[in-house]
């Protein structure tokens, strides 16, 4: 029959016990401290990282539209002259090309000026000769000038549009080379103003744009301002613009979000989200980029690395670990030191029990190893004291049943005396007896023979 854990413990020596319940006693509350610690720390953590992560998407909205509401107050001052006006009025392609030259010096950000007339037919275009096109942008130029004021939008930059952009835009367009697949459409922050005559009468618009592919501009100020946050914009399913690195080197731009972080994109919604990329684990932020019509064409992320978030926990890990394994080594020595003050008095006792079997009465326990007992003491003390008592009892009996002994021998002599007294006479009186027996037949025979006589008298 097998023996139930319990009672194998409570079959094993006293020093192993002892020493099992010392680091059972010490190490059960550190790892439910560490266990407790790390719940508590990770939740802070993360609590801690998502509040950063929200204040760097805050940060990179702000840097995202920052262009955006530039260009729209620039424009606001460019369609209140007169002379622009006239220009969009007549169609003078020359002129307008000419301002939008200036303009663009003192914003070189801005990587499409487009002027159109009414009907959204384009007048003039700074990056190449092409006009008379209808510029529609899915029908936001139109919905700008039906509103009378101008709209700052995301909205996607076409191919047929980046083609007749020249190359220049076409090259902020186009993945990296290594990227997989080429890049056919541009993500593009755009602001149309409307030009409106004395009426209040659209007679054209100015469109410009802030071409997002390849322009690290949001994400570089984000990691300014918060180190260690990347920052991505995302359009169709891949990274048009990141301040992530490649693992071997280079850049993450061009590539394709997968796992996680694609149903995030494919949801719409904001979320946050765990995820790897390349090995490295993220904490992230996912916000939807939506065009004026409120469709979802793009994302823009931010994340924090959980490697650096974690780098508390991991040191808090590691003091609880110092921690635990001090107290651990204090307790084995503990356990060891009071293990011998409990097993040298108990081995003693045995070996004086021993000594006692064996016939020595004089077997007692030094009670000056346990500070000399007068009554009080730990348990050790009073087993040792007890021990004397008993064995001085246990003498004081062998003395006591000796003396009982020696009268019960002394006594045993004198009945022995009297009992050969006694045996002496009862042998006189069977003698005296015999003598009698003796008499009494000779007086017996005496008495016949005198009735005899008597009968011979007759």
């Amino acid at each position: 029959m097998k023996k139930s854990p319990l009672r194998l413990f409570s079959s094993r020596p006293v020093g192993f016990k002892l020493t099992a319940i010392f680091i059972l006693v010490v190490l059960a509350p550190m790892l439910l401290l560490a266990f407790v610690s790390y719940r508590v720390i990770d939740a802070r953590l993360m609590a801690h990282a998502r509040e950063e992560v929200s204040n760097g998407m805050k940060a990179a909205w702000t840097e995202y539209y920052i262009r955006g509401e530039q260009m729209r107050y620039g424009m606001l001052q460019a369609v209140s002259m007169e002379e622009i006006k006239k220009a969009v009025s007549r169609g003078d392609a020359e002129y307008l090309r000419k301002v939008m030259t200036v303009w663009r010096q003192m914003r070189p950000y801005v990587d499409m000026w487009v002027i159109t007339d009414a009907n959204g037919r384009v007048i003039a275009r700074i990056n190449s000769q092409f006009k008379g096109d209808e510029l529609l942008l899915g029908g936001f130029v139109s919905h700008a000038m039906k509103s009378r004021v101008p709209q700052v939008s995301t909205e996607i930059i076409p191919a047929e549009l980046i083609k007749l952009e020249g190359n220049s835009v076409a090259e902020m367009a186009a993945f990296p080379e290594g990227a997989n697949g080429a890049q056919s459409e541009a993500l593009a922050l755009t602001v149309v103003t409307p030009v409106l005559d004395d009426a209040q009468t659209p007679i054209g618009a100015i469109v410009t744009a802030d071409v997002l592919n390849n322009d690290n501009f949001v994400p570089d100020m984000v990691s300014y301002k918060f180190p260690g946050l990347f920052t991505t914009i995302t359009a169709g399913g891949r990274r048009i613009a990141t301040n992530m690195s490649a693992p071997g080197g280079g850049t993450m731009r061009g590539t394709r979000v997968e796992g996680e972080a694609k149903e995030a994109l494919l949801s719409g919604a904001p979320s946050f989200i765990e995820w790897e990329v390349d090995g490295l684990g993220l904490i992230s932020r996912f916000e939807p980029i939506k065009d004026f019509k409120g469709r979802v064409i793009g994302s823009l992320d931010v994340g924090l690395s959980k490697e650096t978030t974690w780098a508390v926990q991991r040191g808090n890990q590691k003091a609880v670990a110092v921690v635990t394994l001090l107290g651990l080594s204090f307790s084995v020595l503990a356990a060891i030191i009071s293990a011998r003050r409990i097993t040298r008095p108990l081995k003693e006792l045995k070996d004086k029990l021993a000594a006692f079997g064996a016939g020595d009465a004089g077997a007692r326990m030094d009670l000056a190893e346990f500070g000399s007992y007068r009554g009080r003491g730990d348990e050790l003390s009073v087993l040792a004291a007890s021990f004397n008592k008993m064995m001085d009892d246990v003498n004081l009996r062998e003395a006591e049943k000796a003396r009982y002994l020696k009268e019960i021998e002394h006594r045993g002599q004198a009945l022995a005396g009297l009992n050969e007294n006694l045996r002496v006479a009862n042998e006189e009186l069977e003698i005296a007896y015999e003598e009698t027996q003796s008499q009494t037949e000779e007086l017996h025979a005496i008495n016949e023979e005198l009735k005899l006589l008597n009968e011979d008298l007759d």
